[in-house]
């Protein structure tokens, strides 16, 4: 985005990676190192309310999560695509898990969980009574 000086994108850019304000601040304005925090946390406060700032930290943050962008759809194509190099190979195992795993992501099957309360030790009934005076 035109329009941000040097620093202003370096702050910028600091938020957008998860920096607190402050933080942002004092990498982009070296200077405020020696400032007091009440007085980074002001200006920082105010330049993270400028418009221009705002738009920028969500158009890094847009581009990043499209970089990073990872779905089900493209999941389940990959473990399909395993599945049939497998099966083409004559691996039947593998090809079996990545059939399994497709149906796992697309939620055709749950684990089952088990909860044993006798693992807690002898004493777990103790622990829900009331304290006597």
């Amino acid at each position: 985005m035109a329009g941000l000086t040097p620093k202003r994108e370096a702050f910028a850019a600091g938020l957008a990676q998860g920096l607190s304000q402050a933080e942002a601040y004092r990498r982009a304005f070296p200077r405020s190192a020696a400032w007091k925090d009440a007085a980074v946390w002001s200006k920082a406060s105010l330049l993270a309310g400028d418009g221009k700032v705002r738009e920028r930290v969500a158009e890094i943050g847009a581009k990043a999560a499209a970089a990073n962008e990872f779905t089900v759809a493209q999941h389940l194509s990959t473990l399909l695509a395993l599945r049939d190099e497998a099966r083409h190979e004559g691996q039947f195992g593998p090809a079996i898990k990545a059939e399994e795993l497709r149906g796992k992501c697309a939620g055709f099957y749950t684990e089952k969980v088990e909860h044993n309360l006798g693992t807690v030790g002898p004493d777990w009934r103790a622990l829900l009574r009331k304290p006597e005076d």
